[in-house]
């Protein structure tokens, strides 16, 4: 059985399965409820869901890891500064000072923290809000067009074969309605995304839906991406990430048939590929 959090294993599951915990992995958040997403065998790069309580307040002394806060719900305060929903903030390890962290009416979080970021991401603490931040086209020399994304950790590199900064990236990316890319590919680096809006058809994993959580450790090779009425992602990487594609039997035959099928009406649900053997190609 795959471990739910293992970056050296394929990863499909819905995060409200899972039970909060208190956390033992990023000590900011030491007695607050978490569910651990993926992490690193040696555990130095992790990423946690942590649910802040109404009143939560801790310090970051920058001492073990960068931690980056990406907020999904509620409001969180850094050195006074707040951020709402979609609020980001990048704490990297060494920053001068301790940074003081609130929740006013408590918040739910994804938290990234890497014990091995690169020092080109910077030494200052940096906040963006989601909102303001534009849009970049996702260029992708050897795949199809209609996927933008938005920035969080910077520097981040889009208009490469290659993608993001030297430790990677933390996006949100909007894939188009009616995408659609009927091959598969693979990366050489851990890939993880948090799925927040729409729908998605992934062969051998299921429909994705808001809550759906996708890992890929490196050289593992998966897709076609299919989406009806779009798909919005948190996507993360530890590392610069490249693709490299290949044709799927049966890819195109299989969107087609999930983009004629599907209706628009329904609210998409997390499920499993053995729930929906109908949209499985020949053979």
């Amino acid at each position: 059985m795959a471990r739910l959090w293992s970056r050296e294993e394929p990863q499909f599951f819905n995060i409200h399965g899972l039970d909060w915990v208190p956390s033992r992995e990023v000590r900011v958040l030491d007695g607050v409820e978490t569910r651990l997403l993926s992490s690193d065998e040696d555990r130095t790069s992790t990423t946690t869901m942590a649910r802040l309580p109404a009143g939560w307040d801790a310090v970051e002394s920058g001492e073990d890891a960068t931690v980056e806060f990406f907020v999904l719900e509620g409001d969180l305060e850094i050195n006074g500064d707040t951020v709402g929903a979609g609020g980001y903030a990048f704490i990297p390890r060494g920053a001068a000072g301790d940074t003081d962290l609130r929740s006013v009416a408590g918040a739910q979080v994804i938290v990234f923290s890497n014990a091995l970021m690169a020092k080109e991401h910077g030494a200052e603490i940096v906040i963006r809000r989601l909102w303001k931040e534009p849009w970049n086209e996702s260029v992708m020399p050897t795949a199809l067009h209609g996927a933008m994304h938005k920035s969080m950790r910077l520097p981040d590199v889009g208009d490469q074969e290659v993608h993001g900064g030297p430790g990677g990236v933390v996006r949100v990316v909007i894939l188009t309605p009616g995408f659609l890319d009927a091959r598969e590919h693979v990366h050489d680096v851990w890939e993880e995304m948090l799925f927040l809006g729409g729908d998605l058809l992934m062969p051998d994993r299921g429909i994705l839906a808001p809550g759906s959580y996708l890992g890929n450790p490196a050289e593992f090779w998966h897709a076609p991406m299919i989406t009806q009425r779009a798909s919005v992602m948190l996507l993360q990487t530890t590392a610069p990430i490249d693709m490299v594609i290949r044709d799927y039997p049966g890819g195109q035959e299989m969107a087609e048939a999930y983009l004629d099928g599907e209706s628009w009406l329904a609210q998409p649900e997390h499920q499993d590929w053995a729930a929906i053997s109908h949209y499985h190609p020949p053979g």
